[in-house]
């Protein structure tokens, strides 16, 4: 969705685009959209700027990064961006809209913030259930395997 910038009525234009995630290249590490990527933009020009009034809409799905389930996690946003008009000739909606959805991405993707994640000796979600194996009897390559602690260095 681009717009040039001399063509901006007085009015405004309203614009509506709806594209897949692999579309807009938003798709990869572990990221991957449900639906179409909905995009409404009421662009407007003034005198020295112009004023993208942009709602973006669709879902997301993601691997938890502690416990491994699939999460799947409604995007909603509304963002008002003001550019100056002068320097400018096209103004790609879709590349502000893209960068918005990144920004809006997870840093750290969890289930929940309360994440308990797998047990580290048998695998089990200890989320759903709590953990009975033998913790610390597994058999490690680094098992007896002895790690000076600070005063034994000195």
């Amino acid at each position: 969705m681009k717009v040039v910038v001399s063509e901006i009525p007085r009015m405004g234009l309203s614009l509506d685009e709806a594209s897949s995630g692999a579309e807009m290249d938003l798709e990869g590490q572990g990221i991957s959209f449900l639906k179409l990527v909905h995009l409404h933009a009421e662009v407007r020009r003034q005198d020295a700027s112009v004023e993208v009034s942009l709602a973006i809409d669709s879902a997301l799905t993601y691997t938890c990064d502690r416990c491994l389930q699939k999460v799947e996690e409604p995007l909603a946003r509304q963002l008002s961006i003001v550019r100056p008009a002068k320097g400018e000739k096209i103004i790609d909606i879709t590349q502000i809209a893209r960068e918005e959805i990144i920004l809006e991405y997870p840093a750290k993707r969890l289930c929940r913030p309360d994440c308990k994640g797998l047990c580290m000796y048998c695998g089990r979600n200890l989320n759903h259930l709590s953990c009975s194996c033998s913790k610390g009897e597994t058999d490690s390559p680094f098992r007896g395997v002895w790690i000076p602690d600070k005063k034994e260095k000195e």
